[in-house]
């Protein structure tokens, strides 16, 4: 601290600064504040050490932060908020969540004390509303399930009952382990066999703000976001995910099949690859991690459609935007070829439109192929989807880079047609030729008819070696148009 203080004095003569010498030390009284709390928590655990006193430190030294803070500048280093008021809102509503704690003890302590169980009770509301009020829901939701549970200590019959529930609903809903299954033991020991509540419905009720509640049909928390389901595949679900003022998308694999030790390391080598990639073109990967024994990552949230929703049910992009769109995934699939990667998987629902193709982001990694994983694929399987296969791939070959390349010329046909991929595959099988886009879409280009042919020839020697000669007959066709 005098170190951060001598800091500080030493920056006096810039006129921007992050902190005033009030504000540092309103951090340093808060953060040990919470150091104590924490102190207090592990004392309470071991008979005969006076928790107590730790926490009536603790209650003075966020107390003191709560001061310093009203002299402080208008800019700090604080957990939550910019300006004074929501640092101080803040601050109390801890102070509130410590007394919640201090009386709870002293209830259980004493046998059930009702007016400690009260006290309890009203500094848990207080805080769940203040929290509720600065948008940080994952504490409100903590708050709230703290509160529901000491009710419970309160009611009696069906009024214990449901909000025994409605506590194990809500330390669900924010990870609270320990809440839950202290919860659950006691939900299966007093009323067995009874069902659960739904809990984004009391997350619902009890957290979120009415307009939010009618506006969300799944909320919940995952790890330390707030979390709304967005999409679900076979192995995996996707959610929009916020925390503070940051918008990601976090996918995780789904409970069924999170002791899969099979799906798990796909799933995991989805996340490493993925992290490895960094271009333009391809969905870019913040963190990972694993929660309640699930792993996950956060990734750029993407706000538009995936290419299969814009050609779908026959539609075709106009050429010169399918040329583009053609000329964004090459890029992405040279970027990823020179680290080694082969996609394995490319089709149109794995590209995602933005601004109406200006931008493409290539995404789900989830069975590439990278050196360095390669033990993770057995021989001879198969996997990925059948109808953007190289022949070569369709009877147990080993993938390669030129696979990707074929898939891509499947996306260009279906682009520039309206046709699926299958038909141009019925096409080979019936006539036993090469049909051109030009055959169905008589004003293709002949350049871009050529293009397409290369990337889905079955002879080497007449596709393309490498992404980069792709690119170079895809630029040329563009700066024609």
């Amino acid at each position: 601290m005098n170190a951060a203080l001598a800091a500080y004095d030493a920056s006096r003569e810039y006129r921007s600064k992050l902190i005033d010498r009030a504000g540092l030390q309103a951090l340093q009284s808060y953060m040990r504040g919470i150091a104590l709390v924490l102190i207090g928590m592990n004392q309470r655990e071991k008979a005969g050490e006076n928790w107590a006193d730790t926490y009536r430190d603790a209650l003075e030294w966020l107390a003191r932060a709560r001061k310093e803070l009203t002299e402080a500048g208008e800019v700090y280093l604080l957990p939550i908020g910019k300006v004074r008021e929501e640092y101080l809102k803040y601050v109390d509503a801890r102070i509130l969540t410590v007394r919640g704690w201090e009386a709870r003890y002293r209830a259980i302590d004493s046998d059930g004390n009702r007016a400690d169980f009260s006290r309890s009770l009203s500094s848990f509301e207080e805080s769940a509303a203040v929290f509720r009020e600065l948008g940080d829901y994952r504490v409100a939701t903590k708050a709230a399930a703290r509160a529901a549970d000491i009710k419970c200590f309160l009611a009696t019959g069906d009024a214990r009952r449901r909000l025994l529930m409605e506590a194990n609903a809500l330390y669900a809903a924010c990870g609270n382990d320990h809440g839950f299954d202290d919860t659950s033991r006691r939900l299966e020991a007093e009323f067995p066999g009874e069902p659960r509540s739904s809990t984004s419905r009391i997350v619902d009720e009890v957290v979120l703000p009415p307009a939010m509640s009618q506006s969300l049909q799944t909320v919940k928390w995952f790890a330390h976001y707030s979390v709304t389901e967005i999409g679900r595949g076979g192995m995996a679900v996707v959610y929009e995910a916020r925390k503070d003022d940051s918008v990601v998308a976090l996918k995780t694999i789904r409970k069924e099949y999170v002791n899969n030790v099979e799906l798990r390391e796909r799933f995991m080598r989805e996340v490493e690859i993925s992290r490895s990639l960094t271009h333009p073109n391809i969905v870019e990967i913040f963190e990972a991690g694993l929660f309640q024994g699930a792993p996950y990552y956060t990734m750029e949230l993407i706000r538009g459609e995936s290419l299969q929703t814009q050609i779908g049910s026959g539609k075709k992009l106009p050429i010169k935007l399918g040329a583009e769109i053609l000329m964004q995934i090459g890029g992405a699939l040279e970027y990823a070829h020179l680290q080694g990667i082969i996609h394995r998987d490319l089709k149109p629902s794995n590209v995602m439109l933005v601004d109406g193709g200006s931008m493409i982001k290539v995404m789900d990694f989830g069975i590439a192929h990278s050196a360095l994983f390669e033990r993770m694929t057995a021989t001879g399987l198969i996997v990925g989807t059948p109808a953007y296969m190289s022949p070569a791939r369709l009877v147990g070959e080993p993938a390669t880079f030129g696979d990707d390349l074929y898939a891509l010329g499947l996306i260009a046909y279906e682009m520039i047609t309206g046709a699926a991929a299958d038909e141009w595959m019925r096409r080979i099988d019936e006539a036993h030729v090469h049909p051109r886009p030009s055959e169905i879409v008589s004003e293709v280009p002949a350049a871009l008819d050529e293009i397409v042919g290369r990337l889905l020839s079955r002879d080497p020697k007449a596709g393309y070696e490498a992404a980069r000669g792709l690119l170079n007959d895809l630029k040329a066709f563009l700066r024609a148009c």
